[in-house]
């Protein structure tokens, strides 16, 4: 018997295997992009899930208790205690703000004025002294906006995932 010959390829068919190849690494690169931002999330409620399980069968352990109530008591005074944290410091940070306030324009005003003493310096400020344009203050504040509530929605997200996912059986006392 003789070896069945394959056939070859054509010059216009070996052009598209290589223009399918080049445009599924092109999607795959496009959805790992996109998703990279949701896996992030996900692994980062599950590291947060960890600690609150951990937590957990450290006061099941040492108190006897349910396991239902040992997680209720291990998020709450997780989160009490760090609200706690930021009522402590709140009164120190507010100050800080109030001094910054107080003490930033005559800083800024001092630093042009240390500028302008050099050639280099102002050609800096005369350089940036152009960019007052309403629609980009606009645009920044709108920015900064989009921002803080994409960072809140993520945060919420994540503490979501974390009381709500199962514990990972390679960390939990079972598993050895």
């Amino acid at each position: 018997m003789t070896p069945k010959k394959e056939k070859e390829l054509t010059y216009i068919e070996k052009v598209w295997h290589t223009v399918a190849i080049v445009a599924l690494l092109v999607v795959v690169i496009l959805i790992a992009r996109v998703a990279f931002n949701v896996l992030l999330m996900v692994l980062s409620g599950a590291l947060i899930a960890t600690y609150f399980h951990g937590l957990g069968d450290l006061i099941e352990r040492n108190t006897k208790m349910p396991r239902r109530y040992a997680m209720i008591i291990s998020v709450v005074g997780s989160f009490l205690i760090v609200a706690g944290l930021f009522y402590l410091m709140g009164t120190t940070i507010q100050h800080q703000i109030a001094l910054l306030k107080d003490t930033l324009p005559h800083t800024v005003n001092n630093f042009k004025a240390k500028l302008a003493s050099n050639p280099t310096g102002q050609q800096i400020l005369d350089y940036f002294s152009g960019d007052n344009d309403p629609d980009k203050v606009v645009v920044t504040v709108q920015h900064f906006f989009s921002t803080s509530f994409g960072v809140l929605g993520d945060i919420y997200i994540i503490l979501f995932l974390s009381i709500f996912l199962p514990p990972i059986p390679m960390f939990t006392k079972t598993a050895f």
